[in-house]
This record gives structure tokens, C-alpha cells and sequence, in this order.
């Protein structure tokens, strides 16, 4: 299975001098009630997003679940499939 690390990307708009962050949108293997995925940025963290892909007006609180599968996320190196979905097992040789 293809794997790679999620990412962020600048795109400079000449037109209006302005430079945009555009940011993966990882997918989660299985929707956690209004949740199915979040947008991630290294220097801001994730933006939880709906069915649809838009962000939800309530983020998640501090000790809601969707934080266990983020942070297991995190320490497994960030990895997403080539469908766009998180891996949250080790990567090999990981412990």
C-alpha cells in the first residue's frame, strides 16, 4: 500500500501578491460522530471537518475522543494511504 508523510504546501498568487497555505485534508478511517477528518497544519494543528470535508463550527473539546486517534496519528509519523485516510499503525521498524 502507498504511503506518505501529510503535508502543507504555500501557493503564491501573483495576481494578489499574496501567498495561501494549502493544507492535507486526512480522512479518518472511521467517522467519530459529526467527524470524519481534519485538515492539518504543522504550525496550527488539525481543523476538524464534516461529512463533507467543511470545517465544523464546534471543534472537538479538549477531552473528546477524536484526540486519542490524533494523537496515535502524531506519534506514528503523521503517515496517510493513498486514499487519503490516517494510518494509525507503527510505520516497520517503528516500536
Amino acid at each position: 500500500m502507498s504511503e506518505r508523510i501529510a503535508r502543507q504546501r504555500c501557493i503564491k498568487v501573483p495576481s494578489l501578491s499574496a501567498v495561501v497555505s494549502v493544507a492535507d485534508y486526512v480522512k479518518l478511517p472511521v467517522p467519530i460522530g459529526l467527524i470524519y477528518g481534519f485538515d492539518w497544519h504543522e504550525y496550527m494543528g488539525p481543523t476538524f471537518c464534516g461529512r463533507r470535508g467543511g470545517i465544523l463550527a464546534r471543534q472537538p473539546g479538549e477531552r473528546h475522543r477524536v484526540w486519542d486517534i490524533f494523537e496515535r496519528w502524531l506519534k506514528h509519523g503523521k503517515r496517510v494511504d493513498a486514499q487519503g485516510f490516517a494510518v494509525l499503525t507503527p510505520s516497520e521498524g517503528e516500536g
